[in-house]
């Protein structure tokens, strides 16, 4: 095996592109926008617990996670834990209004409806 590295040439490798081409840097715009969607979902989460007239502590208690953890939530630092919300009988309704609020092409109407027994 020696014998075949002795016949190869001793050459310096051939560059074909000594100098690069000028091409414009990429910007991680994706992370922007996640950031962003995060940021507008945790307004969502916020008026949930508005909706259903609690605090941030409130909210914590009753959902069974950290204060800090629904901080991070509203703030757009973490993905929030949806299913938490609607596991909870109060958060899940005040949940689907928020969604709705934020959303400017839905309608909500409340509709009560009493129905009497003889």
């Amino acid at each position: 095996m020696a014998d075949n590295f002795a016949r190869l040439p001793q050459e310096s490798p051939v560059i074909r592109c000594e100098t690069p081409k000028p091409r414009m840097a990429k910007a991680d715009l994706s992370a922007i926008t996640i950031r962003e969607k995060r940021q507008k979902y945790g307004d969502v989460l916020r008026r949930t617990s508005e909706i259903a007239r609690m605090n941030r502590d409130e909210t914590a208690d009753a959902l069974q996670v950290d204060k800090a953890q629904i901080s991070r939530w509203w703030s757009g630092e973490e993905n929030p834990q949806t299913w938490r919300y609607h596991q909870h009988p109060r958060l899940r309704e005040c949940y689907l209004l928020a969604q709705a609020e934020a959303d400017g092409n839905v309608e909500l109407e409340t509709v009560v409806r009493i129905r009497r027994r003889a």
